[in-house]
């Protein structure tokens, strides 16, 4: 929903939407920053503490690599997050918040 304060905008020239998807039994991620797919892996500590890393995705170039980018830089620089309502915020300590996503639950 919003990358470095800014929204993101979704339209039809995304080949996807932006997802992310936080695997709890093996603390692995997954999803795609529009064109790639990505993957890596997390750790959580203290109450609101998180390290994502490992970071790798696939090399397809599209439209929108900016974004795409700018959230890869996000998910490797974030170290705290909180949960407001239906969204995830993840933060950097002491900075604005770096990304948020509306969260779902999948079953």
């Amino acid at each position: 929903m919003e990358l470095n304060g800014k929204p993101v905008k979704i339209d039809s020239s995304f080949l996807r939407e932006p997802f992310l998807i936080f695997k709890d039994k093996d603390y692995r991620i997954t999803g795609n920053g529009n064109c790639n797919i990505l993957f890596g892996i997390y750790t959580l500590s203290g109450v609101d503490h998180i390290h994502i890393f490992k970071v790798g995705t696939t090399l397809m170039a599209c439209l929108h690599m900016d974004i795409e980018s700018e959230f890869l830089k996000v998910l490797q620089a974030a170290d705290t997050y909180q949960v407001v309502g239906d969204m995830l915020i993840l933060n950097k300590t002491r900075m604005a918040p770096l990304a948020g996503f509306k969260t779902v639950y999948m079953k």
